[in-house]
């Protein structure tokens, strides 16, 4: 390493001078990862306003207006409607389950 020459002016500095570290040019990759770090923060916040607005205003609500039994009511009616239709197809001798299970049969038994 080679030493510049200081002014005279300096002089006695120099010694203080010798021990103080140039200034380092920052680290690209850590002024990459302190945005990521700074995006990351801002996406966080969002999340937890959104949380925060949720529990705040939207759950009272649902604890006023309650819609979950009428709302289970409605699909167990959806469900045994469905079941009924899904019997009455499947009782029929024509239903395409009876065919299969017909050759199924037939082609265990031969």
């Amino acid at each position: 390493m080679t030493k510049k020459k200081k002014p005279s002016e300096l002089g006695g500095f120099e010694e203080v001078l010798d021990i103080v570290e140039p200034k380092k040019e920052p680290n690209q990759l850590k002024a990459k990862e302190g945005y990521a770090v700074y995006s990351f923060l801002e996406q966080e916040q969002k999340r937890l306003n959104i949380l925060d607005e949720l529990f705040s205003k939207k759950y009272t609500n649902i604890k006023r207006y309650p819609q979950t039994e009428k709302l289970l009511e409605k699909e167990i009616y959806k469900r045994n409607m469905l079941k009924d239709q899904l019997f009455d197809k499947l009782k029929t001798n024509d239903s395409p389950l009876s065919k299969h299970f017909e050759q199924i049969f037939n082609s265990a038994f031969k």
